[in-house]
C-alpha cells in the first residue's frame, strides 16, 4: 500500500497523526518473537525497534534511535533486495562483532523508503527448516498409510485431521 502521505501507516493504526505515539509501533514490533526494526532507508535511520533487536545487537533502545541503519548492516545489499524477499548478511553488534542473519524486508511505504526488517539467526533458521521438513515427512508418511484403513470415511477423517495438525489449524476445507 503506497501513499503520498508519509504517515499513512500511523494514520491506519491510530486514525490521525499525533506526536508521542511511537509506543504503538514499538508495541506492534514487540509482538514479534524475532528481532525487528522499522527503517527510513532514504535517511538511513532506524525509526523503531523491538526488544529482541536490542538483545541481538546489545544496543539499548535509546542507542538504536541514535545510530544509522548502515552502521549495523550493509545498506547497499539491503536496497537491492525486493520487499518480501530474504537475504543473508552480517549484523554488526554494539561490540563490533557480527552475527550471521537472514533478513526479510517488508515495504511499508515505498515512496518514502519506510520498510520493516525482521531478522533471524542463520542457525535458528536452519533449525526451523529442519523441524519443518521432519514434520512434512511425518505427515506425508501418515497420509500414505491411509490406504491401510478399511473405511474410506475413516481414512478421509484421518486425512483431514492430519492436514489440520500439520498446518496448525482446526478447520480444513476440501
Amino acid at each position: 500500500m503506497n501513499s503520498k502521505n508519509s504517515n499513512w501507516f500511523r494514520n491506519i493504526l491510530i486514525g490521525k497523526p499525533q506526536e508521542d505515539n511511537s509506543s504503538v509501533y514499538r508495541n506492534l514490533l514487540n509482538i514479534l518473537h524475532d528481532p525487528a526494526i522499522i527503517v527510513d532507508l532514504i535517511n538511513d535511520q532506524i525509526l523503531f525497534s523491538n526488544v529482541e533487536f536490542s538483545k541481538i545487537t546489545a544496543y539499548s533502545p535509546f542507542e538504536i534511535s541514535k545510530i544509522s541503519f548502515s552502521s549495523v548492516i550493509d545498506i547497499d545489499k539491503v536496497k537491492s533486495i525486493l520487499p518480501g524477499e530474504n537475504f543473508r548478511t552480517d549484523l554488526l553488534k554494539r561490540n563490533r562483532t557480527s552475527t550471521s542473519v537472514l533478513v526479510w524486508r517488508y515495504s511499508l511505504d515505498e515512496p518514502t523508503g519506510i520498510s520493516a526488517f525482521v531478522f533471524i539467526s542463520e542457525q535458528q533458521y536452519l533449525e526451523q527448516q529442519f523441524s519443518w521438513q521432519e514434520d512434512l515427512f511425518r505427515t506425508t508418511q501418515k497420509l500414505l498409510r491411509l490406504i491401510e484403513f478399511d473405511s474410506l470415511e475413516t481414512a478421509f477423517q484421518e486425512a483431514v485431521s492430519t492436514i489440520g495438525t500439520f498446518f496448525e489449524t482446526e478447520q480444513v476445507c476440501i
